[in-house]
């Protein structure tokens, strides 16, 4: 088991180094010491924020090592959860506090601080539910015969201290819905996207067509038909029906610019989406 210590009372305190001998007694404790290099009794839940925080690799004499920090005691476990340590705490053990921390006094505490802090870090950071406890003894003869606390925040799923892992997995899942639903908008893009590309190819073509060969013929054939209208070879009826004609195939320009407009804007808008579409040549077989 992966655990790290820490209390409020400073790194070298007394029943800080006889909890860590007890601990480092246990075969299947992996121990990690992180705590204030000097007293922080009463800093609560307190956070530093105003002024930079520095770690020291300190050594206890025994041949293992912990890091002592300016900072409080919560400041200790969230440099665990922020990787200090190259893996997650699995329990956080916070004491032995020097004196005994009852009734209203404990929301002063930083001994329970520290063991509360473990309670609200999410899974990313503590991985599993936890539960902070404090126990008071009155004579804790492994720390001198004197009223010590010890803290403790241990993996204890309970469902009232679930809720917070709870609104974790609810947050995960619906970013992963969200995820799903973008990578499908991005399909529908990209597939519209290429629907878009081949049909403002072929609106180009044929507005091309009308442009360069139909409207041209057509005004021959009304130049013609006029010529010869008056010259009395044809009707009048002849001559309005060329005259029509060359207006229907205006009118076609006109819906067939105003069709590309349109297309042209659509596909804007998908590219926007899908950016990988951007210079992309439609497939013949789309």
């Amino acid at each position: 088991m992966k655990v790290l210590l820490t209390n409020d009372d400073g790194i070298q305190a007394t029943g800080l180094n006889a909890l860590r001998r007890a601990l480092l007694e246990v075969p299947s404790v992996e121990l990690a010491v992180i705590a204030p290099d000097a007293n922080r009794s009463a800093s609560a839940r307190s956070i530093t924020t105003r002024t930079p925080l520095w770690v020291e690799e300190i050594e206890f004499g025994d041949g293992t090592t912990g890091f002592a920090t300016d900072g409080t005691p919560v400041d200790c476990v969230r440099f665990a959860a922020l990787g200090l340590l190259g893996f997650e705490p699995e329990l956080i053990v916070s004491g032995i506090n020097h004196g005994a921390n009852l009734g209203d006094d404990i929301t002063y505490s930083g001994t329970v601080a520290a063991a509360m802090e473990g309670t609200l870090h999410r899974r990313s950071a503590i991985p599993d539910p936890t539960l902070g406890v404090v126990y008071t003894r009155d004579h804790y003869e492994a720390a001198g015969n004197q009223p010590y606390t010890i803290g403790l925040a241990a993996s204890i799923p309970l469902p009232f201290f679930d809720h917070g892992q709870y609104q974790a997995r609810a947050a995960d899942h619906r970013a992963e819905e969200l995820g799903a639903v973008l990578q499908s908008t991005e399909r529908h893009a990209a597939s519209d996207a290429r629907s878009l590309l081949i049909r403002r190819r072929l609106l180009q073509q044929k507005l091309e067509n009308i442009q360069n060969t139909a409207l041209p013929r057509s005004n021959e054939v009304v130049g013609s038909t006029t010529t010869a209208y008056e010259r009395g070879q044809i009707s009048l009826t002849d001559l309005l029906i060329a005259r029509r004609e060359h207006a229907a195939l205006e009118l076609e320009e006109a819906d067939t610019r105003f069709m590309l407009f349109s297309v042209e804007n659509e596909l804007r808008r998908a590219l926007g989406i899908d950016q990988n579409l951007v210079g992309q040549k439609p497939r013949e077989d789309s």
